[in-house]
């Protein structure tokens, strides 16, 4: 779908992301094999590439979602944002190929890098950043995706105050 996202998601947004997590995070009932819905999320296919409209989203939308959420564009809580995140990178191979692809990884990973530089400062509570080490630890499993990473210079970052970077690589950086 190429609809532009709205301005602030409405507050079902928040609670129906919670609904998910927490249906995805289910163990399964006895007599079940697999969680439906987790199996659903596996299942989900990128619209623009994809016939199939019952299993289909745009990864486009739901990537700039994620990205408004981590810029404090959106009212998304972040940790759901990064649980989600990590619930898709894990059991999606096409969304996580797509965000693994993306020619402009800096967007996402400078989110992810000052979130866990403010976990270091007390700002972000540890499972928090248990979760954005485990999806940076997904990042970098990617060949590709590093020899990427090693070629985007970066210059000042108003939160990394450590000391003043004139310029560095996104993968120095991370």
């Amino acid at each position: 779908s190429s609809a532009a996202l709205p301005a602030d998601p409405p507050p079902v947004a928040e609670r129906s992301l919670l609904v998910l997590l927490l249906l995805a995070s289910q163990w399964k009932k006895s007599g079940q094999d697999k969680n439906k819905f987790r199996e659903s999320i596996k299942l989900l296919k990128d619209a623009q590439v994809s016939e199939d409209s019952d299993m289909a989203i745009s990864f486009r939308v739901l990537y700039q979602l994620i990205c408004r959420s981590y810029f404090h564009i959106s009212q998304l809580p972040s940790e759901e944002i990064c649980l989600i995140l990590y619930l898709l990178m894990v059991e999606n191979e096409d969304f996580r190929v797509y965000v693994l692809s993306r020619l402009d990884p800096e967007i996402l990973l400078l989110q992810i890098l000052r979130l866990l530089y403010d976990g270091v400062e007390g700002k972000t509570n540890y499972s928090q950043m248990y979760i954005l080490l485990t999806i940076l630890l997904l990042f970098s499993q990617d060949e590709v995706f590093n020899e990427n990473i090693q070629k985007i210079q970066i210059t000042y970052q108003p939160w990394f105050t450590e000391r003043l970077l004139k310029s560095i690589s996104l993968g120095g950086l991370a």
